[in-house]
């Protein structure tokens, strides 16, 4: 059996009030000339016949759907992206909009659509998200639908949110050098492309710079560099058992990502190097992995949910006034520096 909606006329005939009247009663419009009872009654007919009032409607009133696209390349399938979606779905519910979420895969096509369903529902305003931070371009919108970029460098003309990966890469070196093994570094990931190319990585470079700054101005001015483009636990494993085989064994290492540290975990516990204690180690990301590694592995934690709040909230705000926010990126102390 199909029930019928509950209308605005059905509200005003429980209430006892003309629909004009209950109208201005539900959307609490200033300076109404109408009795704190007869409100009364509007709002409690309306919450006993359960009346939702007509999305198209609201639209054509308020210039609002009350709603925002989120969309997505690949964090909506990465389990560790999710915060950022977390995050902006709680800062969504907290100013009652829907969040219209839609994952393209980097599909030219999927995207499309996913674009034409967000604009065809008018919603205001989109996030582009990224999982791996990266320069890219502004999807073809109607100029009344605001954009931001999360995790993503957006065009100059946009607001784009990123972490600071510049802090976040000093951050992590100078927890590192708290502890008593530093004369010889090792820094295992990263490659010159992604320092050169900002539509590989928007970040790497400055994640790359901290480190480097780090170290020279705490007067280490040489260091090894293992150099590798995709960031794999089988390519930190393969790094360290080299340095480890030809008795080049540093004393900290720095890993560009988790999965890296895990890889190098992984080559000391097989050589019997006591992580925390003959080794440090330190890394970025704060991952699902980093959780589970014992020791307890110091990393630089990105500030996903952080980017994905503060998304929404510049779209709530309605100031799109162009600029570079970069988020600072906490470090996760644990067991992994030896003191």
């Amino acid at each position: 059996m199909v029930h019928r909606r509950t209308t605005l006329a059905d509200v005003a005939a429980e209430a006892g009030l003309s629909k004009t009247a209950v109208s201005l009663a539900l959307n609490g419009s200033e300076g109404v000339r109408l009795s704190a009872g007869a409100i009364e009654r509007a709002k409690a007919a309306a919450k006993k016949l359960n009346y939702r009032p007509h999305s198209a409607a609201r639209t054509l009133r308020t210039k609002t759907t009350e709603s925002f696209g989120f969309l997505s390349s690949e964090i909506t399938v990465k389990k560790w992206a999710m915060e950022m979606v977390t995050g902006a779905l709680r800062k969504a519910d907290e100013s009652k909009h829907a969040l219209l979420i839609s994952e393209s895969s980097e599909e030219p096509i999927r995207q499309a659509r996913a674009l034409e369903a967000m604009v065809d529902r008018s919603v205001d305003g989109i996030v582009v998200a990224e999982m791996k931070a990266r320069q890219v371009d502004a999807p073809d919108v109607p100029d009344n639908i605001p954009l931001i970029f999360a995790n993503a460098l957006g065009p100059d003309e946009y607001i784009s949110i990123l972490p600071d990966e510049y802090q976040g890469g000093r951050e992590v070196v100078a927890a590192m050098l708290q502890g008593r093994l530093r004369s010889n570094v090792a820094i295992i990931g990263g490659h010159p492309k992604q320092e050169s190319n900002l539509r590989e990585s928007a970040t790497i470079g400055e994640r790359l710079r901290g480190i480097r700054d780090e170290l020279k101005s705490n007067g280490i001015q040489k260091w090894i560099w293992i150099e590798a483009h995709d960031w794999t636990t089988a390519f930190g494993y393969e790094a360290m058992t080299k340095l480890i085989s030809e008795g080049t064994i540093p004393d900290a290492v720095i890993a560009l990502n988790d999965e890296i540290a895990a890889g190098i975990y992984n080559a000391c516990n097989e050589f019997q190097i006591k992580i925390g204690e003959d080794i440090s180690i330190v890394s970025f990301d704060d991952s699902e992995v980093a959780s589970i590694l014992r020791p307890g592995l110091t990393t630089g934690r990105l500030p996903y949910t952080e980017i994905g709040e503060l998304a929404i909230e510049k779209l709530i705000s309605k100031d799109m006034t162009p600029e570079l926010i970069l988020i600072k990126m906490p470090v996760k102390i644990r067991q992994s520096v030896a003191h």
